[in-house]
């Protein structure tokens, strides 16, 4: 199931004794698979049957890393009691890049399984210096990721802030905080589609949604716009098969929806995510939303 490419450039460097070049290639693949919303079954299988061929080689850095995607998978899947723990949590993985590559990978869980304020709180500790160890390297998942925390953390923020005078100075509130961190890699991602960058179109159309919705909190938007821009990222996301994203968007249109007193749409759209969760085979998803 791996492309003809990442197959091709994995034989040349194993065939010039490249060792280390080809697992990089391998693993760089896997990590794309997984946050792209291939089948998480497919995902595991293929990166279980490589992470024997890496460990038999003592490759200990491409065998951790590709461990990362495998456990993320199952954990998703339902095969372990975990949602965003893994088991290498307590571990050391002796190596500060390696330590934001799994924090990398927790981000993307915190997304999907809806741990967002956790998800926020590691965004504020690690996420810049992933950046900083890693440039290049998959911004816009990430970047997407930490948008989804911190703007569904900004939006509860907007529904619970107090309105007494003893609520903090707006800098320093937690909707301010959110917004602050929701924006910036809301701008980021912007300006990569603006530049050419397909695989972060449907990113951009999400937060688009996103944006709107905290905005609505306000009353500063139309419901009717709200509406809007969540189905146009859901025909993104689909169009662009990334039925993960796909399904986050409908779960938070859903949530979105009932909140405006539209249930019997809100239940639809639910539905709607259930669906794309199990298409996806992220079972423990599925299960959490019914």
């Amino acid at each position: 199931s791996i492309p003809t490419q990442m197959i091709t450039g994995y034989k040349s460097c194993m065939i010039q004794g490249d060792v280390d070049s080809a697992f990089k290639i391998l693993v760089g693949h896997f990590f794309n698979q997984i946050l792209s919303g291939q089948r998480l079954e497919e995902v595991e299988a293929d990166a279980r049957g490589y992470s024997e061929q890496i460990a038999s080689l003592k490759y200990d850095k491409w065998f951790y890393l590709l461990g990362l995607v495998g456990q993320a998978a199952l954990n998703l899947m339902g095969k372990t009691e975990n949602t965003t723990f893994l088991e290498v949590d307590e571990t050391d993985p002796g190596d500060w890049q390696m330590c934001y590559q799994l924090q990398y990978v927790k981000r993307f869980l915190y997304a999907h399984f809806g741990e967002y304020k956790t998800g926020a709180k590691n965004s504020m500790t690690y996420g810049w210096r992933w950046i900083g160890a890693y440039p290049g390297m998959y911004f816009g998942y990430d970047m997407f990721h930490q948008a989804i925390c911190h703007y569904q953390e900004a939006i509860h923020a907007a529904h619970n802030e107090p309105l007494n005078a003893c609520k903090p100075p707006k800098s320093k509130s937690p909707l301010a905080l959110h917004k602050k961190h929701a924006y910036k890699c809301h701008a980021d991602i912007e300006s990569w589609v603006k530049r050419g960058a397909p695989n972060h179109v449907h990113h951009l159309s999400i937060l688009k949604a996103e944006r709107a919705t905290l905005s609505s909190c306000s009353k500063k938007i139309e419901p009717k716009k709200v509406c809007k821009l969540y189905e146009t990222a859901i025909v993104d996301s689909v169009r662009g098969g990334f039925v993960n994203h796909a399904a986050i968007a409908e779960e938070h249109y859903a949530d979105y929806l009932w909140g405006v007193g539209e249930k019997d749409e809100g239940i639809y759209h639910l539905e709607n995510a259930i669906q794309r969760f199990s298409e996806w085979g992220a079972v423990r998803r599925v299960e959490m939303l019914r």
